[in-house]
């Protein structure tokens, strides 16, 4: 800043660097905006993915187990028990362990280019 710089040209200068640094925090959260929109419909599509997966294999699965027991119902119903017990021990026991990861992971993608 020179000494003969006059009051209304501060003014001006203060008002252009308010103006840039405010179109930097609006880019900065478009930015961020858009990785995490990104990286939510990336998530979306592999879990749509292994949803189909599952389903199929259990469709085969059921089939087998039907196949070996000789009747539709116990195949499917040996099954739907099988997989009622995995989903029980996962509320039972991992349903806060994998919370909180799922928690971590989410807050450090959001945060990695934060610092």
């Amino acid at each position: 800043m020179k000494p003969d710089q006059t009051l209304t040209e501060m003014s001006e200068q203060l008002k252009q660097y308010v103006k840039t640094t405010t179109e930097i925090v609006k880019l900065e959260i478009l930015k961020r905006t858009v990785m995490m929109s990104s990286m939510l419909l990336l998530q979306l599509f592999i879990g749509l993915l292994l949803a189909l997966f599952l389903a199929f294999s259990g469709l085969a699965l059921g089939f087998y187990f039907s196949d070996i027991l000789q009747n539709y119902a116990f195949g499917f119903g040996l099954l739907a028990a099988s997989v009622g017990c995995i989903l029980l021990l996962v509320v039972l026991f991992a349903a806060k362990l994998i919370k909180q990861r799922l928690q971590s992971r989410l807050l450090k993608q959001m945060y990695q280019d934060a610092f």
